[in-house]
């Protein structure tokens, strides 16, 4: 992956983090946003491509200033998890953070885990065949106006609406006498994992939580590459839009029609060409002009014009 140096390329771009558990995505975009304030004298917008809650860690995609419209595009892929579902606790908001609302005795864990292992790990397998989800109370879900969340705590009663899902892998990795469960989890965007651990819960009849979670994957990319950012590393890798959209199709247009495509106008293109829905404008330095996307193979919609450099 290439760095950003110059200030324009820098506001062109992505950063992959490895958030750490204890702080909120906000807050660790806020630490960003000071690094780089601090280190190149500008104040960019920083955008995210889903947000980890503050007792999950892993990877957060931040988009940089002018990239932040990609946002769509990066908050629609699928999600890997790797997940710490707790057997014998149950707590308001489903994950460690929240108020506990029934704890068993490490006698009563360990039974009924002897009892039960393998419906446990059979539970877990179905969640593949699951294609609703109600999302937990506690979360950024908008009824009329306002978070699901902010509602729970100022005492009112919501109902949640079931939401489309599509979980594409659901692995026990191991069971631990303790009550803990090791899971991974291959989900479609919009999934909530707290909402598996409740669900769970539901169908092995015993109290469960959420104790930690750690998301490994984001569409094609993982946590575990090399240009992955630790929120306190000296020297952060910024890497370039078309680097990690290296996929798309990249259309180099005339000089003549650069201008014309900044006002919005289409320069024909055989779109025969283009394999993929969407794809790049770009001038002859590879600065990016346009993300268009293809309608069918006649038409294609401009889903962004770079108007400024």
């Amino acid at each position: 992956m290439k760095r950003a140096y110059s200030h324009n390329d820098l506001l062109t771009s992505i950063l992959f983090l490895n958030k750490p558990k204890g702080i909120t995505s906000h807050d660790a975009i806020k630490k960003v946003r000071e690094r780089i304030r601090e280190k190149f004298s500008i104040d960019p917008k920083i955008g995210h491509t889903g947000t980890l809650d503050k007792f999950a860690e892993g990877l957060l995609i931040l988009l940089i200033d002018k990239a932040t419209v990609f946002s769509e595009y990066f908050l629609k892929k699928d999600k890997v998890y790797l997940a710490e579902i707790q057997i014998g606790k149950e707590t308001d908001t489903i994950d460690p953070e929240g108020n506990i609302l029934q704890e068993w005795s490490q006698e009563q864990v360990k039974s009924f885990v002897e009892n039960h292992k393998e419906k446990i790990i059979t539970e877990i397998r179905n969640f593949i065949y699951q294609t609703e989800q109600i999302p937990p109370e506690y979360s950024a879900i908008k009824i009329d106006g306002k978070r699901a969340s902010d509602w729970t705590r100022e005492g009112k009663t919501i109902t949640l609406t079931p939401k489309k899902i599509q979980i594409y892998q659901s692995e026990v990795i191991q069971i631990f006498p303790d009550g803990r469960i090791i899971a991974k989890f291959h989900v479609s965007s919009g999934t909530y994992i707290r909402s598996i651990a409740r669900d769970l819960g539901e169908k092995i009849h015993a109290p469960t939580c959420l104790n930690q979670l750690q998301r490994i994957s984001i569409g094609e990319w993982s946590l575990f590459e090399p240009y992955v950012c630790k929120i306190d590393s000296p020297n952060y890798v910024f890497s370039s839009v078309l680097d990690i959209l290296k996929n798309w199709d990249k259309l180099i247009v005339p000089k003549e029609w650069e201008q014309a495509i900044k006002n919005g106008k289409k320069p024909p293109i055989d779109l025969n060409l283009v394999q993929n829905d969407d794809f790049f404008l770009l001038d002859k330095k590879n600065k990016i002009l346009a993300w268009a996307k293809k309608v069918d193979q006649q038409n294609f919609i401009y889903k962004k014009v770079f108007t400024t450099d």
